[in-house]
């Protein structure tokens, strides 16, 4: 179990189960507790099913129709959000955290200009100013590396390249200011070499804001490439953890051994 005193967001026995119908729920994450520190990023690794989703969209409030959260302790800062009153949770989630999802393309509304989805945004967050909106969306979208940001502005996602996609969604969460980005498998439908260009992307950014990254993956690569720490998720336990290079190089728990294995046989991030 790896949880502080002084940590940004500690997460302690969260369990969740899904209601599917029969004498026994579907148990998604069972005890999982961890810790993430102000400007460290932690990857979170394991398979398809294993959970991680599950534990974003938990710590968000968006879980799916029929998933029951039968125990967690969440501590912001240290102060206990079982506390916090449905509107003062919602309101710490809007300023506090920022999402990037794994599909950029289903992520964006599709008929809407990326521009105006930037825009409203924007001034959910309190820009009323219709100037000042368009001067930050375009510093955005030139800090993220999209060229000719007027012309992208304009465009609706599906004219949009994945990695364009992924950029705007990167400086959609930027534009928050968040304490803390939960990055969900965001580089999973992108070629090797997009995969290498947005990771190095949200890399350099998080370590110049310095704010906290809980990065989801399914591949130890990219956690070796990102993470000062790693969690390893296996049918919803923590079955290991700790600083990323120890976890890789003197793995301790079976499943991890076998997920450095696979690792080998993929590719490498240029």
């Amino acid at each position: 179990m790896s949880v502080h005193a002084g940590s940004l967001l500690q997460v302690e026995g969260l369990s969740v189960d899904f209601d599917v119908g029969k004498p026994t729920a579907h148990c998604a994450l069972n005890g999982v507790s961890l810790s993430i520190a102000k400007g460290e990023v932690l990857a979170m690794v394991g398979e398809s099913g294993s959970g991680k989703t599950v534990f974003a969209r938990t710590l968000i409030g968006v879980l799916p129709k029929g998933a029951v959260v039968r125990h967690c302790k969440l501590l912001w800062n240290g102060e206990d959000m079982s506390t916090f009153s449905q509107t003062r949770r919602r309101e710490w989630c809007r300023k506090s955290i920022a999402v990037i999802w794994q599909n950029p393309q289903g992520s964006l509304v599709p008929v809407y200009s990326v521009g105006n989805q930037v825009h409203w945004l924007l001034k959910l967050q309190g820009e009323e100013d219709r100037s000042t909106r368009q001067k930050v969306m375009v510093d955005l979208f030139e800090r993220v590396g999209l060229r000719q940001p007027e012309r992208i502005a304009h465009q609706l996602p599906e004219n949009l390249s994945g990695g364009e996609c992924q950029r705007v969604m990167v400086a959609m969460a930027l534009s928050r200011n968040p304490e803390l980005l939960i990055a969900d498998e965001p580089t999973s439908n992108l070629d090797v070499k997009l995969q290498s260009e947005i990771i190095s992307l949200i890399k350099s950014i998080a370590s110049e804001l310095n704010f906290a990254m809980l990065f989801i993956t399914h591949n130890l690569v990219i956690a070796s490439h990102l993470a000062n720490r790693t969690v390893i998720l296996y049918r919803g336990r923590v079955v290991e953890e700790g600083p990323t290079g120890q976890v890789l190089q003197n793995p301790q728990n079976a499943y991890t051994q076998s997920l450095i294995a696979s690792a080998t046989l993929q590719p490498r991030l240029p």
